[in-house]
Parts: structure tokens; sequence; C-alpha cells
């Protein structure tokens, strides 16, 4: 059984339906794959089995490249939804002036998002929406420092982030306990965990910065070790011939 998120925040009717069959999907697995460790740790899935297996998620990129320099320009991408956190994202700016932050995407709160930006009159933030997907690659080239400050367990695992590690950017991610996106940052390696504190997520920035390079070479090497098409297709088939 491959378990890539528990179902959070939908309806008690929904769960009834779906609840009883999950469960019995459960217990008869022979074995749960799990996408992070971290995710395990806190999903219901596991009190019901035992034994497990972690195989992180995948993506592929052709041309790898590794960054020269920091232009301190920060980078989020996803959904404009409550739980990615990104007023947090936002406000933290004000205390790094020397800073861009971008954030691409589209969702219901554009209108909350852009108006604390004009309404507070935030000049180091924009927001970019329908943005096409051939574009992004190049939007991840221009930038120094990816961001995702997602704070509860619908951040399941944070594919994004090892997007970003594929173009050698550090990642910087929130304290978010039971979410995948722990499991992708390598604390002070490939990128730095923050407590949701603007002051603490500032310094952070910073620190990234000072040492940018070794970071960044950290990033491109967690990819290529871990999160390669090839590494998970090899990783899921060992699996499925065990469960034989």
């Amino acid at each position: 059984l491959f378990w890539h998120a528990d179902v959070v925040n939908k309806n008690l009717v929904l769960n009834i339906i779906y609840k009883p069959v999950e469960i019995l999907l459960i217990l008869f697995a022979k074995k749960i794959i799990f996408t992070s460790e971290e995710y395990r740790k806190k999903s219901y899935a596991r009190l019901f089995n035992s034994s497990y297996a972690i195989v992180p998620l995948s993506t592929e990129r052709k041309i790898i490249k590794n960054k020269t320099s920091s232009n301190k320009k920060l980078l989020s991408i996803g959904r404009l939804v409550d739980y990615k956190n990104n007023i947090f994202l936002i406000k933290a700016m004000s205390k790094l002036p020397d800073y861009q932050l971008t954030i691409v995407g589209d969702g219901p709160n554009y209108s909350k998002l852009f108006n604390y930006i004009k309404t507070n009159d935030v000049k180091n933030v924009k927001i970019l929406t329908n943005i096409n997907n051939l574009d992004i690659p190049n939007i991840f080239y221009t930038h120094d420092i990816f961001c995702l400050a997602s704070n509860t367990r619908a951040e399941a695992f944070g594919i994004v982030l090892i997007e970003a590690l594929s173009y050698g950017l550090p990642i910087l991610v929130g304290q978010n306990f039971g979410s995948g996106m722990l499991s992708i940052c390598e604390n002070k390696k490939n990128g730095l965990i923050f407590e949701f504190e603007i002051d603490d997520f500032a310094n952070k920035v910073k620190k990234i910065n000072n040492k940018y390079l070794n970071f960044s070479k950290n990033a491109l090497m967690s990819y290529l070790e871990n999160y390669t098409n090839s590494s998970f297709i090899n990783n899921i088939s060992s699996e499925i011939t065990l469960a034989k």
C-alpha cells in the first residue's frame, strides 16, 4: 500500500464513507510504503500495520547546473491557500529589506495577500499568477533560496522542495511537525528549518546566504542522491519484489 498522505480537514460525512474501506486496505496490506519517516510517525495508518518502508517521491531534470552566487532572491511556489502560510513570508520580508521574495501560484487567498502587500506598502514581495509550467524552470534558475512556510500536515511531502533542490536552491522550511518537508530538509546541510517567528526566519535566511555556495552544492547533491526518478523506481521495485 503506497501511503502519501492522510486525508485531513475534510467533512465528517466523507470520513464515515471512506474510513472503513481505508482501514481494511491498511489491515490487508503486507507493507505500507510511506513517502517520509516524519509523516509516518504522525500518520494513523502506522497504528494498524507495523510493516513499512520509506520511499520518497521524485522529480527529474535533464540539465544539472551548479549555482555560482546568490542575488538574495527568495522564492515560494504553491497554491495560495491558508496552510501554505504565505502571509507569514510576506510579513517576514519587513526584516529583510535587501532581499526580494517572489510567490508563484494561484488560489483563493490571492486577494488577501495582494491587499496586504498594497495596504502595508511592501516593496520587496511580488506575486506571479497564471504562470505557464514551461516558465517554472527559468523562475527556479533566477532565484536563490526556496522557502516553504506550510504549517499543517496538509503539506504531506512538499515535492516542490525537491524540485528546488534539483536547481541547486537551498531550502528553508517551517517547523511543521508531522510533514514530510522536515524529512527533505537536512538541517544545516541542504537548508535550514525555522520556527514560525519572523526574527528566526530572517536570521536563517541570512545564515544560508552567508554560506550560500556550500548550501547550494549540498542541495543539488541531496537531490541527486535521493530524489531522482531512477532512485524512486529502484526503491519501489525492490519493495514490490520483497512483497511477492
